[in-house]
């Protein structure tokens, strides 16, 4: 299907080929048609993918294998990667995530390269590497040598509550592939829009006379929101590079500034982006029965679709634990304290005693 896709690329920011190529489709007119004109290619490798193909295509990476056989490998995050960065809690997570099948065989590069990870069988890391980009800025490709990437994303949920750390992975993978290289000196790189419920992030990078990059020079940054309330930051230094972890901000519309001096020119860059609300119940709009029936399991309870109406009022019906309850409160209160009553009372009393003496029975 892939060798006969028509379709023009240029449409596109971003090739991704998953278990591509493979012996089925080789790709061949494919991913030249790509790289001829500019579009960039993620690679995700697995059990389905073709070596003897995938080395033909002449990538960055080429694996030598005499067997068709994959490998359970960890991640392991290479602390001189430098294209981007990670935040701390990524680097602290990206190792305890399941493994992934990666193809098994001798890996080798033939162009420069950048392995942000490499592969890690039990406590030995490897030199092989897990995820990497190519040093081609007019011929940008990144390899995934794994397959199973949801479970990542799976396990970020069931660890931390959300998907932020395989999101992290995910969008500056993608950043990193399909931003557009410049001459500028001082480039700042951030998101158009962010959650509610997770941290406005930045990277940066600035570089000397001769295009090389540097961390020397202090980097800040100043957010403003829509009253015009400035926050100021400073970068974080990495490697070669810098980052930013603004925090969580309130949904609304914000501005930013960023400057840097470096040597004898300051230079500076200015942007936007938003904060959206998270609303709950607009994530989910259709109603997850299984989840549902789960829940009454759990709880003792049961579930009923609209065609079963007879069958649950005989259920409430045959529960002994629903029954019409009635409740009786009484209080007591002293007759002298109800002024109203009293003088009635008391007027009666002086009445009857005036009739009574008038007519005599006194």
């Amino acid at each position: 299907m892939a060798n006969n896709l028509q379709v023009s690329l240029r449409e596109y920011n971003l090739l991704i080929l998953h278990n591509l190529p493979s012996r089925e489709n080789n790709l061949t007119s494919l991913v030249p048609q790509a790289i001829k004109d500019g579009i960039p290619i993620w690679y995700i490798l697995g059990t389905q993918t073709s070596s003897a193909q995938f080395n033909n295509l002449k990538t960055l990476l080429s694996i030598s294998s005499a067997l068709d056989k994959s490998n359970p490998v960890q991640a392991a995050v290479n602390p001189g990667f430098s294209l981007f960065t990670l935040s701390d809690e990524a680097r602290s997570v990206i190792p305890s995530f399941p493994p992934l099948l990666t193809p098994f065989g001798k890996y080798s590069f033939t162009t420069e390269h950048y392995e942000l990870l490499t592969q890690q069988i039990g406590s030995v890391t490897t030199r092989d590497p897990l995820l990497v980009f190519s040093g081609n800025a007019t011929d940008k490709t990144g390899i995934l040598c794994g397959e199973g990437l949801w479970r990542w994303r799976l396990d970020d949920f069931s660890r931390n509550g959300n998907f932020n750390v395989f999101n992290e992975i995910v969008v500056k993978t993608v950043q990193n592939l399909v931003v557009k290289e410049t001459k500028s000196r001082f480039r700042i790189v951030g998101r158009n829009d962010y959650a509610e419920n997770e941290p406005v992030t930045f990277d940066a990078e600035v570089y000397n006379n001769s295009y090389e990059l540097i961390n020397e020079p202090d980097v800040k940054l100043t957010i403003l929101n829509q009253e015009n309330k400035s926050f100021p930051y400073v970068f974080s230094k990495s490697d070669r590079a810098y980052s930013l972890n603004a925090g969580y901000l309130p949904s609304g519309d914000y501005r930013y500034k960023a400057s840097v001096n470096a040597g004898d020119q300051v230079f500076s860059k200015e942007g936007s982006f938003s904060v959206s609300s998270l609303h709950a119940e607009q994530s989910e709009t259709v109603a997850d029965h299984q989840l549902l029936n789960t829940l009454s399991a759990s709880s003792g309870g049961g579930m009923f679709s609209p065609k079963e109406l007879k069958a649950l009022e005989k259920e409430l019906l045959d529960r002994d634990d629903l029954k019409t309850v009635s409740y009786s409160h009484y209080k007591m209160q002293d007759l002298v304290n109800m002024k109203l009553v009293f003088f009635i009372l008391l007027f009666l009393l002086s009445l009857e005693w005036y009739l009574r003496k008038r007519s005599g029975n006194y």
